[in-house]
């Protein structure tokens, strides 16, 4: 079966909201380089994620199509993670 890359995903959408609720919070204690590539590579994730989504919408069934839209949300997840860590590490 294949994903449905319109379906939302609650609890996917509710962890990356709060994540970035507390990234946002913390953002004051990263260094500003730190900050600015957290953002850049979020932003190259967004770009993967929504051009998964598109050729998904053409492909719904293609298998390579749907293993790197769940890697790059993953990825995302792991990169916000990884982040909203370092703001609780260096806000000690």
């Amino acid at each position: 079966m294949a994903f449905d890359p319109n379906f939302a995903d609650a609890h996917y959408d509710e962890a990356i909201s709060e994540l970035e609720k507390t990234l946002d919070e913390g953002r004051s204690r990263l260094d500003p380089e730190t900050v600015r590539v957290i953002e850049a590579n979020l932003v190259a994730i967004d770009q993967a994620i929504d051009q998964c989504r598109k050729a998904l919408r053409n492909d719904p069934s293609n298998v390579y199509l749907n293993n790197h839209f769940v890697e790059s949300r993953n990825r995302k997840l792991a990169l916000l993670r990884r982040a909203t860590a370092l703001t609780m590490e260096t806000g000690s």
